[in-house]
Order: C-alpha cells, then sequence, then structure tokens
C-alpha cells in the first residue's frame, strides 16, 4: 500500500477492502495468464482528483462547458446568475465559443484547465503492471507524467493518428485520438485536442480507424477499462459487437459500484466482467497482492529525461 499520499487527497485514498469481489479475485488469480496481455483504457473517472498547475479540479465535461460559457458568453452581470444550459453539449457550445471568439482562446483555456504537473497515484503506480497499450479520451497528462517515475520501464509513445499506429519495439503506445493539453493548439490529428463538433466530425474517421486498429488487438488481450462511463456511441458499439467474437481472455471494467443490475448488464451487454474499485484501491490492490507494487511505494523517484 502507498505510504503518505498527497498526490490525490485524502477522498481517493486507496482503503482496505476484503476479498469480496469475485470478479477482482478472477483477475488476481489468474494474472499469470494476463500480465503479458494486458491492454488498458481509461476514461474520465480515471482523472479524478487530478488538479491542473493552477490548482483547480480538473473539470468533468459538463463542469467544462459551463466554465467556458461563463468565461466567454456571459457578461459580468450574467456570471452572477448563469442560466442553465440544459442539454447544450460541451461540443455544440464549444463550436458556438469558437465561431464567437475564435480557436485561439478556446483552446488555451482548455488547456490551462487540463494542464498537469504531476500524476495521481495510481497513474505513477501503472507502469508496474507493464501493460501492452493504453487508450484514453482525457487531455491530461497523467499517464506519461507517471511513466516518468520510473527509469527502468518500457517508454510511452504518444499515438494521435492511424499514421502513427506502428510504434518501436521496447515502447509502451499510448493512444491519445482527443489530443493532449501540451499540443492543444496543433491540428486536431496531430495532438489537438477535439472539442467543437466539427473537430469530432474531422477525427471521426481517423479515430475510427485507430480505434478498430485498436479494438481488433484486444481480442487475444485482457482488458481492463477504468473509469470509463461507456457513453461514447463509438466505442460503445464497436464493444457491444464484439462481445461475441472469441475473445481468448475475460475484460474488465474499474469502477467504484457494487451493484448487481450494473454488474449484470455490463456482463450480458458488453461481455465485460465489474470489478467494484476506485482506480486507486484497484491497482493498489491487486498490485500489492500480486507483488507488482513495492510494500510502500511512493512516487518519490526523480524524473525521466522528456520524451520529446
Amino acid at each position: 500500500m502507498p505510504g503518505d499520499n498527497n498526490l490525490y487527497g485524502p477522498a481517493f485514498q486507496p482503503k482496505t477492502y476484503g476479498r469480496g469481489d469475485d470478479n477482482l479475485e478472477g483477475f488476481i488469480e489468474n494474472w499469470k495468464h494476463y500480465k503479458d496481455r494486458l491492454v488498458v483504457f481509461l476514461g474520465a473517472g480515471a482523472s479524478m482528483g487530478a488538479r491542473c498547475e493552477g490548482g483547480d479540479s480538473l473539470p468533468t465535461a459538463i463542469g467544462l462547458r459551463d466554465d467556458l460559457w461563463g468565461e466567454f458568453m456571459l457578461t459580468e452581470e450574467e456570471r452572477a446568475s448563469p442560466p442553465k444550459l440544459g442539454l447544450l453539449s460541451l461540443e455544440h457550445s464549444s463550436a458556438l465559443i469558437e465561431s464567437k471568439v475564435g480557436r485561439g482562446p478556446l483552446v488555451d483555456y482548455v488547456a490551462r484547465r487540463f494542464r498537469v504537473t504531476q500524476p495521481l497515484w495510481p497513474h505513477a503506480a501503472l507502469p508496474f503492471f507493464r501493460p501492452k497499450a493504453i487508450y484514453t479520451t482525457n487531455y491530461d497528462e497523467l499517464v506519461e507524467l507517471g511513466w516518468q517515475r520510473h527509469l527502468n520501464l518500457p517508454r510511452i509513445s504518444t499515438v494521435f493518428s492511424p499514421r502513427q499506429l506502428s510504434v518501436g519495439d521496447g515502447w509502451t503506445p499510448l493512444y491519445k485520438p482527443h489530443g493532449t493539453a501540451q499540443h492543444a493548439a496543433s491540428a486536431v490529428g496531430e495532438g489537438g485536442i477535439v472539442l467543437t463538433q466539427f473537430d469530432y466530425f474531422t477525427m471521426l474517421e481517423k479515430k475510427r480507424e485507430m480505434l478498430q486498429s485498436f479494438l481488433e488487438s484486444m481480442r487475444s488481450n485482457c482488458v481492463i477499462f477504468i473509469g470509463y462511463s461507456f457513453q461514447d456511441m463509438d466505442i460503445s458499439s464497436m464493444l457491444h459487437s464484439m462481445r461475441n467474437l472469441g475473445r481468448e481472455l475475460h475484460w474488465y471494467a474499474v469502477f467504484p459500484r457494487a451493484d448487481a443490475n450494473v454488474r449484470a448488464m455490463y456482463d450480458r451487454q458488453y461481455g465485460i466482467r465489474q470489478i467494484s474499485r476506485t482506480f486507486a484501491d484497484f491497482i493498489s490492490e491487486a498490485g500489492t497482492r500480486l507483488g507488482l507494487v513495492p510494500t510502500g511505494w511512493e512516487p518519490t523517484l526523480p524524473l525521466a529525461p522528456s520524451d520529446a
């Protein structure tokens, strides 16, 4: 278990669980079959507890929509009592803001909200599991910063578009089709953030090609979805269609909800076994019991040289 961990606050400290989750037990018992075939899929929930370099918590999609609207579309008087945006999506509201103020101020603001300077503990401990690949729709660079805490493990190679799908031996591919805060102003598909509905149109085919390649490679691997809501229709529809296509290993979803109906739905509709743990709890418990994360380990190692 990690020691005095100030990287993600008391609400996100690993907890001590009994061995009551049969899916977690199955994952641990079968680790010898999974350890060389592990693929990790990180959603927004995996970044909960992180703070940007300005000290604010990373926003949710709805929170970012509201913040952007208040920053660019409301007067000072209107901000005191902001209107309800209802069903207005982040993608549509961002397109309206871009039309009003231009691309530059919009992506600069979003980049500031997601630019981080240190990883959360589970991101820094994740490399001990040595995944074959990682896929995330998040803008932050918590994964990259976590990997920089290790000098003796395969380095990360960030992939933004299908033309980058092939990475060299000894590198762990990190698929980021929605871009990244550090390259927010770059072109969509080259690291620039996918934010407005028109960005999604631009990236749709590229994302599908990348996702198709990624998912095809996942059939023979153990895939763990962490903090992912399965609300992205592109991804969810592909996962649904793949549920009966002869997977060789089990797939898992990690999120802290112990609900038999939820668990049954994921198993029936996606063929995915749910583990009721937070990201930190899963990495801590599985990593400790498997002997992957050293007892008392904290991410206090010196930063590795940048891959940039």
